[in-house]
Parts: C-alpha cells; structure tokens; sequence
C-alpha cells in the first residue's frame, strides 16, 4: 500500500532544520535510540516565524486535500500545538489525545509504545459520524500513531488521513498499510528504522 503514501521535501526552512538537527542517544527499556532534536517536536525551544508558518500552511493545505475530513485528532506531546494551529487555520474543531486522564465521563485509553517511550494517552468521545484527520508532529517508529489509529478503529470512527511534519525513517509506510489510512509528511529524515 505505498501507493497511499506520500512524503515531499524541498529546500525549505523546514528541510534545512531537519538537516541541521543534532542527535543525541539517549537509553530505552531495549537498549538504546538515536533521537534527533527538532525544533519543531517535542524537544524544541525556538521556532522562526518563517518556519512556523511553512509548517502550518503545508499541513494545513494536506488536511484540505483531504476528501472528507471533519475534525482533527492530534496527541500530546508535539502534535497538539500543530493540530490547533491547523484547526484555526482550516475552520477544524480539534480533539486533543492527553497525557494524563481528565476524568471525563466516556474518556478511554490509548495504550502507547513507541521505540524510546512507553505512556498512554487519553481520548474524550469522538461526535458519531465525523471523519478525523490525525496531526501529528514526527513519526519515527510509529508506535503513537499506530496507537491512535488502532483506537479509533475499535470505535468505528472513519480517518481520512494522517498530516504529519516529519516521518524519521519508513515506519510510517508499516502503520499506514495495517490501516489502510494515507499517511502524508512534509519531509523525510531518512534514519535508519527502529527494530520496533
């Protein structure tokens, strides 16, 4: 199913942070991973005007290609600035997948494992009928995304695709073959995959 996938890059601001990006070892449950620090993920402490606005006006431009799409879904930690960033900019409610519980009645688990981090995440109901879109940040060995599309599949809910900024390596192209769901990056850092 790669046919399903695509990935653009160019020489963008985005692309140049990408490859200037260091990389630092840090221990897993496993062994070790290789995390590159960008300044668009989870990590980041600075982003120019100039790259915040390639990111949301590419992403968002993906979710308005989408056929179908009614609401974004995105996760915390990273995805969720970015999918409220798109929310504003497409007109999109958003729905953000927590860290922690908030109690809420009908909230669900999300159990999450990903090469470098083991957490869960917490969905609130989804409105019956309205196909999502999932934002998110970076893919690397897909462990999150898979998570969620696993989620909203045991809950019948439609996804008409996944917008992210970054895929590190191909296990994006795994996740989007098992749910048949396209999966679109702004850029690839064509890292070496993640065993997991």
């Amino acid at each position: 199913m790669t046919d399903r996938v695509s990935v653009r890059s160019a020489r963008t601001p985005l692309a140049e942070v990408v490859t200037s990006s260091r990389t630092v070892r840090i221990p897993t449950p496993t062994g070790t991973y290789d995390l590159r620090h960008y300044p668009f993920g989870e990590f980041g402490k600075e982003l120019r005007a100039e790259l915040v606005t390639e990111i949301v006006d590419r992403l968002s431009e993906g979710v308005e290609a989408l056929p179908s799409a009614g609401l974004i879904v995105c996760p915390e930690p990273g995805g969720n600035q970015w999918g409220v960033a798109v929310g504003y900019r497409t007109g999109l409610d958003v729905v953000i997948l927590r860290q922690r519980p908030a109690f809420g009645e009908g909230e669900q688990k999300i159990v999450r494992r990903t090469a470098f981090y083991e957490g869960d995440l917490y969905a609130p109901p989804l409105p019956a009928g309205v196909p999502v879109v999932v934002v998110d940040d970076i893919i690397s060995s897909g462990g999150t995304l898979d998570a969620i599309l696993g989620h909203l599949a045991l809950r019948g809910v439609a996804v008409s695709g996944v917008q992210a900024i970054l895929a590190r390596g191909f296990g994006f192209r795994r996740v989007a073959a098992r749910h048949d769901v396209p999966v679109r990056c702004l850029v690839l850092d064509e890292a070496p995959d993640d065993p997991r």
